[in-house]
């Protein structure tokens, strides 16, 4: 049986104050979706190798990495302090 290839979704650092490292070795990444505690949509941005968040408020987010057609790939999570 053959090994599937690990595949990484995160940032750094995390928590984050501004700006972010996007690491993404995910095959069909296309888009970020920001999601606060309640599960409402904050933020949705093109797949970037950096991120600039100072104006997410405060909190934990959920975020999810959408493919070309908007289906969800991974998610995890992010501390914005």
């Amino acid at each position: 049986m053959e090994a599937l290839p690990k595949t990484t979704f995160g940032f750094h650092p995390n928590p984050a104050t501004g700006n972010v490292v996007v690491t993404c070795t995910i095959p069909g990444a296309r888009n970020l979706r920001f999601h606060n505690a309640l599960g409402a949509l904050v933020f949705e941005s093109p797949m970037r190798q950096q991120l600039d968040l100072e104006k997410l408020a405060m909190g934990i987010y959920t975020v999810l990495v959408l493919d070309a057609e908007g289906r969800p790939l991974a998610q995890t999570r992010l501390v914005r302090q």
